[in-house]
């Protein structure tokens, strides 16, 4: 016998329990990872807890003539089947590849939880009461709980594709018949029940089983309640999502793989392809016609990628309906069920036509600028604010010998272009630079790979971003090596004209009274017999005289007479006219003849007056004896390289650069204006002078002339 409103309460609960079951069930097949197993787990507790109450409440209201308690042990294992029991259902029935033995398999799971969960209940009474089964009746208790469940997930499941797709008036349906399912095993399982009392048996503990009923029955409402809430606010946020989706100017599309169609396409799909979302749903290999010749190859890669269930985000071009070629970004995700079963593809489809447009107008500006950079003749050097190079342009490259790969991102104080700066003092420069304390324009050499030094000339600028800070530093350069030579040649120039001026002045200046001076002496001469005075002043005389032709060198070059002249003779007839001083000054000439020597093309007079020079300046260096070598050999097939090494005090480096310029001498007493005249002599023979000196170990001079091209000569 039973209480009409628990009775009542009991189908309540039946028919929550059971819409609360399949609408978990619609929701848990969009979850993944941990959301899949949560939704799961309350899916469970809700519809369980509630099938565990519509019975437990089912027998606390059944009226037997004595008192009864329960075991509680008993009863929460009883809750435990039926949590278990419907977990474990909706895990079956949200496998993704649906079937009818999928459907008959939970509803059997079903079942047998009822069933189960009947006898544990009934198991947990603690009474003196005998109690027999009907087995027969219990065999179609769950047989009925079996063919109702698999009915109730057949109208709500059968007609669709994806359990997501269930409609609220099937799940309705489906409810009811699931809940008929619930009480029709309950009502049929106590039939087969027979209770058979014993005289004078008492209960020491009598339950209040109408209260009991009646918290169990609530808790259950409120957890069968707070889980269709819970699916009625995850159902509005979808309702959220979808809008988004139908508003959303992008493709957002899903491909079912094991049928091979489209299942959705959202409006947007018009906007990015041209085509109306229909069109799509329709012809399912409308989108790979639209896509750009040459761009196929690359599609069938990414979609090898996809089929293997990797993730795949792609770029390429399509003809839209209207005609217009496009840029899409696509991002796609492949979807697989637990045993790795590719279902379907998610995909997110956005036309960035725009973007690629705007890339490459930024793409050729920068080749634009680049070629700027790359065609000037001006040394151009980027650096970040970290020091590292991120420009280093193709005059770069020639001048220093290193590629932009060498020094990109390298900081510029590690590279070894600077010369005579360490990297603590580029790094001091740097961090001035930055701070705004810095020279816009500087000079520094630059040491190339090879070796060599060249003069820079720097215009250093600041680049600001938008906001006003500081991104780069950027370096523009010339080369200034050969202005400063030129600069330097110019100042010689301007001496050597300086000198010849005043030489010509001078040498007009004495020429005309010397020529007086030498007619009067030479009739005083020829009148007097005392003669030795006169031979002194009349040698002291043609000295000057000598001297002043010199000067008039400078000034005027004179008509020379170029001959083929043997080497050998002429650095003989030198030593020959040096050898009187040098054996005054105890010093041993020694010369040192290739065998090969040629001839040379020349003007005699003017080589033999070099080379008695730098003898002179060999045995004024050597006050106190020694060793002067000449040596003549061949440099190539087209020079003559003739060589005085002394043994005197040497020549400090600083002074050698000067060497030959007017007015500049290493004596006490010279004028600078032999050497000087030398150089010129030589110059105008096409041949260079070098000096080479260790100070306290001497000095040597290496004359180089062209040969004679017609002509070869052997001593």
């Amino acid at each position: 016998m039973y209480d009409i409103p628990f009775t009542l309460l009991f189908s309540l609960l039946s028919i929550l329990s059971a819409y609360a079951f399949f609408d978990v069930a619609g929701r848990i097949v969009l979850k993944r990872g941990y959301l899949f197993l949560l939704w799961i787990a309350c899916g469970a507790i809700a519809t369980g807890t509630g099938i565990w109450s519509v019975y437990f409440i089912g027998m606390l209201t059944f009226h037997l003539p004595v008192s009864m308690a329960f075991n509680l042990l008993m009863i929460f294992l009883a809750m435990f089947t039926a949590i278990a029991g419907t977990g474990a259902a909706l895990f079956i029935l949200v496998q993704h590849s649906f079937t009818y033995s999928l459907l008959f398999t939970s509803a059997l799971c079903l079942g047998t939880t009822m069933v189960s969960m009947h006898q544990a209940i009934i198991a947990a009474m603690n009474t003196q009461i005998i109690i027999h089964h009907n087995y027969t009746l219990l065999v179609l208790s769950f047989c009925i709980a079996v063919l109702f469940s698999f009915v109730a997930l057949h109208i709500v499941f059968s007609k669709h594709k994806k359990i997501s797709d269930t409609s609220t008036l099937r799940k309705l349906a489906g409810s009811g018949l699931l809940g008929l399912a619930i009480l029709g095993m309950h009502y049929t399982a106590m039939a087969s029940t027979t209770f058979i009392t014993a005289d004078n048996t008492t209960v020491p503990f009598i339950l209040n089983h109408s209260l009991l009923a009646s918290c169990v029955g609530i808790m259950s409402l409120m957890i069968a309640l707070l889980t269709i809430a819970g699916a009625f606010l995850d159902r509005c946020y979808v309702i959220q999502l979808q809008y988004i989706f139908d508003t959303l100017d992008v493709s957002l599309w899903t491909r079912d793989i094991q049928n091979d169609q489209m299942i959705t396409c959202s409006p947007g799909t018009e906007k990015v392809y041209g085509i109306p979302a229909e069109a799509f749903m329709k012809d399912k290999r409308l989108w790979k016609q639209l896509i750009y010749p040459g761009d196929e190859a690359f599609i069938k890669e990414t979609e090898t990628n996809l089929l293997a269930g990797k993730p795949a985000t792609r770029e390429y071009r399509i003809i839209d309906g209207n005609g217009k070629v496009k840029w899409l970004h696509e991002r796609i995700i492949p979807t697989t069920d637990r045993t790795g079963t590719l279902l379907r593809f998610d995909g997110v489809t956005l036309d960035i036509t725009q973007r690629k447009l705007a890339e490459q107008t930024v793409r050729e500006e920068r080749n634009f600028s680049q070629a700027i950079l790359d065609t000037t003749e001006a040394l151009i050097v980027v650096v970040d604010i970290q020091g590292r190079i991120v420009q280093f342009n193709r005059a770069c490259e020639a001048l220093s010998g290193y590629s932009f790969a060498e020094v990109l991102h390298q900081p510029f104080w590690e590279t070894r272009l600077f010369e005579n700066l360490d990297n603590q003092d580029m790094r001091t420069i740097f961090h001035n630079t930055l701070s705004g304390c810095f020279t816009p324009r500087t000079e520094q050499y630059w040491r190339t790979k090879h070796g060599t030094r060249r003069l820079i000339s720097w215009n250093l600028s600041l680049i600001r971003n938008t906001h006003g800070s500081i991104t780069h530093i950027m370096g523009a350069g010339i080369d200034i090596t050969e202005l400063r030579l030129t600069e330097e040649l110019l100042r010689k120039s301007e001496k050597l004209s300086v000198a010849g001026q005043l030489a010509a002045g001078v040498a007009h200046e004495i020429r005309n009274p010397l020529t007086t001076l030498k007619g009067f002496l030479q009739l005083l001469y020829d009148s007097t017999e005392e003669k030795f005075y006169f031979d002194i002043m009349l040698k002291e005389l043609h000295r000057i005289e000598s001297i002043t032709s010199e000067f008039l060198l400078l000034a005027k070059p004179e008509a020379v007479n170029f001959q083929a002249k043997n080497v050998i003779s002429l650095l003989d007839d030198v030593v020959s006219l040096a050898a009187t001083q040098a054996i005054m000054k105890n010093i041993t000439i020694i010369t040192d003849y290739a065998l090969d020597i040629g001839v040379i093309y020349c003007e005699e007079n003017r080589l033999k007056q070099v080379f008695i020079h730098l003898l002179q300046n060999a045995m004024e260096a050597m006050p106190n004896s020694g060793e002067i070598t000449l040596q003549a050999r061949m440099a190539d097939e087209r020079h003559v390289l003739i060589s005085i090494k002394d043994q005197g005090y040497g020549i400090e480096p600083e002074r050698l650069a000067k060497l030959g310029e007017p007015f500049y001498t290493t004596k006490e007493k010279g004028t600078g204006l032999g050497l000087m005249i030398s150089y010129k002599i030589i110059e105008s023979h096409e041949g260079t002078i070098k000096v080479e000196s260790n100070v306290g170990k001497g000095t040597s001079v290496h004359v180089l002339l062209p040969a004679h091209p017609l002509t070869s000569v052997k001593k």
